[in-house]
């Protein structure tokens, strides 16, 4: 597990270091690694093990969603993408993740409902056990969006808090 500050361009680094390929949790919550930061984890190939990735509050936007979906982290179980700024464009990109988280959090993005709506239709949420969505935008439509999924059958926790439902 590593847990500490990046200079610039660290990312970059880390995703060299031929020693971490055993490395199975990666916390960068307020590290500003922003978009090329992910593209370059994601490229790396001695990251492949990560079972847990946490980029929130790191400055990062719908691009680096994109860099997730197609680079080589295919074992994520736990994901926290919180505190960054998303759009319902990013949620395409998460709806085709290569992996199948068991918790997601997805809070205080700018998701919305069509961004829920993209996501909770997507089968990429089959393993979710823990769905956080606290102040992401969403309505009345966007929580009942998320009763009808189909997808998650085995949720054991949803936070909706600070969202206009009701």
């Amino acid at each position: 597990s590593y847990n500490g500050a990046l200079a610039n361009g660290g990312a970059f680094a880390l995703s060299f270091i031929e020693s971490l390929k055993t490395l199975s949790a990666l916390k960068l919550n307020g590290v500003h690694i922003k978009d090329i930061g992910v593209k370059d984890l994601t490229d790396s190939r001695y990251l492949t093990n990560l079972q847990t990735l946490e980029l929130s509050d790191t400055g990062i936007s719908d691009r680096a969603l994109g860099f997730l979906a197609s680079g080589s982290l295919k074992k994520i179980e736990t994901l926290d993408l919180s505190k960054n700024s998303f759009s319902h464009l990013g949620a395409r990109a998460i709806a085709s993740f290569p992996f199948k988280p068991l918790v997601l959090n997805l809070d205080f993005t700018e998701m919305g409902d069509l961004g829920v709506k993209v996501i909770t239709e997507s089968t990429m949420l089959q393993d979710v056990r823990t769905f956080s969505l606290r102040n992401t935008r969403l309505t009345d439509e966007g929580a009942i969006g998320i009763g009808n999924s189909k997808n998650l059958g085995k949720l054991q926790t949803l936070n909706l808090s600070y969202n206009s439902i009701g």
